[in-house]
C-alpha cells in the first residue's frame, strides 16, 4: 500500500510513500505512457506527433514539463521544431530531459 505524501516546501516535491514493507518482485508502481517516440526520432517528427495529443493526454504532457536546462543547441532545435508553438516546446522539452534521465 502507497499513500501520496510530501510537499514541495523540501524540494522534493509530492511523492509516494511506502506503508509497508515491499517484497523483492511486489510491483510498486505500474502506468501505461502518455507518449512513446522512438529514440532515433526527429525533433521535427516528435512535434508532429505531440501535436496529435488532445485532452487529458496533452494536459497530462504539460504536467511533465521541467524547467531543466538543456545544451543551448538542443534548445534551439527543439524551439525550430516547435515552430512557436509554446506548449509543444515544453512537451519537446520534456521529452528530451526524460531522454537523458532527468
Amino acid at each position: 500500500k502507497v499513500h501520496v505524501g510530501g510537499d514541495e516546501a523540501d524540494g522534493r516535491g509530492v511523492r509516494l510513500i511506502a506503508s509497508c514493507d515491499a517484497k523483492t518482485g511486489d510491483v510498486l508502481l505500474e502506468e501505461t505512457p502518455i507518449f512513446a517516440e522512438a529514440a532515433n526520432s526527429s525533433w521535427a517528427s516528435t512535434a508532429m506527433a505531440l501535436r496529435e495529443l488532445v485532452g487529458a493526454e496533452r494536459e497530462a504532457m504539460l504536467h511533465l514539463c521541467s524547467s531543466s536546462p538543456l545544451p543551448d543547441e538542443e534548445s534551439q532545435r527543439i524551439k525550430e521544431a516547435a515552430a512557436g508553438d509554446h506548449e509543444i516546446e515544453k512537451m519537446l522539452r520534456a521529452v528530451a530531459l526524460n531522454a537523458r534521465g532527468t
